[in-house]
C-alpha cells in the first residue's frame, strides 16, 4: 500500500501551476461516498505505511 488515496498525487508541473490555482480547481481529490469508509481506508493505508517503515528499520538494524 502506499500513500492515502485521499491525497492528489501533482506531477511537478501541475505542483508548479498550482501555486496560481487559486480557485483550487486543478487537484482532483479521490472522493468516498462513506465518509467513513473513507476514514477506515485512510487509516489502513497509514497503518500500512508505519508498518513499512518499521521494517525498514528493523531490517537496517538486524544487518548493523
Amino acid at each position: 500500500m502506499t500513500a492515502s488515496k485521499l491525497i492528489s498525487q501533482l506531477g511537478f508541473l501541475q505542483g508548479m501551476a498550482s501555486t496560481l490555482d487559486i480557485g483550487g480547481n486543478l487537484a482532483r481529490f479521490d472522493t468516498a461516498d462513506d465518509p467513513m469508509q473513507a476514514d477506515r481506508d485512510a487509516l489502513a493505508s497509514d497503518w500500512a505505511i508505519v508498518g513499512q517503515e518499521l521494517q525498514k528499520a528493523m531490517d537496517t538494524y538486524e544487518q548493523r
